[in-house]
């Protein structure tokens, strides 16, 4: 499964504990459902303040669609763990986005 293979391989998440990765898969997948499976994601954005709060940002790839999923982190005296998540629709935005910031 994607999102499996997302909180595996994606920076922070790995480090943080099973059950706390359990929980947050199934969540992804009910948010995920209506969609169809997931079948990829790529890294957009990530970023980092005082090494203790940390964004990540991806697209998330689906049979039907792409959603935009949104993750946050804090590191506290026991390690990583994930402070929140939002996921969003409204793709759109990231290819304007995208198409501003090329050269023409």
């Amino acid at each position: 499964m994607a999102i499996n293979n997302l909180l595996a391989k994606a920076p922070l998440l790995s480090s943080i504990g099973p059950d706390e990765k359990a929980k947050l898969a199934d969540k992804l997948d009910s948010f995920f459902a209506d969609n169809g499976k997931v079948e990829s994601w790529q890294l957009l954005n990530s970023s980092e303040f005082s090494n203790r709060y940390a964004g990540h940002k991806y697209i998330i790839f689906q049979e039907d669609y792409a959603m935009y999923l949104s993750l946050k982190f804090y590191r506290s005296k026991t390690g990583w763990a994930v402070t929140g998540f939002s996921f969003d629709s409204k793709i759109d935005d990231l290819l304007d986005m995208q198409s501003s910031t090329k050269p023409e």
